[in-house]
């Protein structure tokens, strides 16, 4: 995921459910979308990255679709 778009995926999601998926406090998270980034160097920065893309990727899963049978 791009950096540049931490705000925008925060906001498509929801600040809440992201901190949720993530395990976060909501205040983090919402500073992350002012900051428009997420903060670390290295080896930190790396693991927050990919616990943000583990939760977007978890909420924009699409639920599996029921079909109905059809009567017979």
């Amino acid at each position: 995921m791009l950096l540049n778009m931490i705000r925008q995926t925060i906001e498509e999601l929801t600040t809440t459910k992201v901190a949720k998926a993530m395990g976060l406090p909501i205040s983090t998270v919402h500073r992350w979308k002012m900051e428009d980034r997420i903060p670390g160097d290295g080896p930190q920065h790396d693991w927050r990255l990919a616990q943000f893309n583990a939760a977007v990727k978890k909420l924009r899963a699409k639920p599996l679709k029921r079909t109905r049978r059809a009567a017979a």
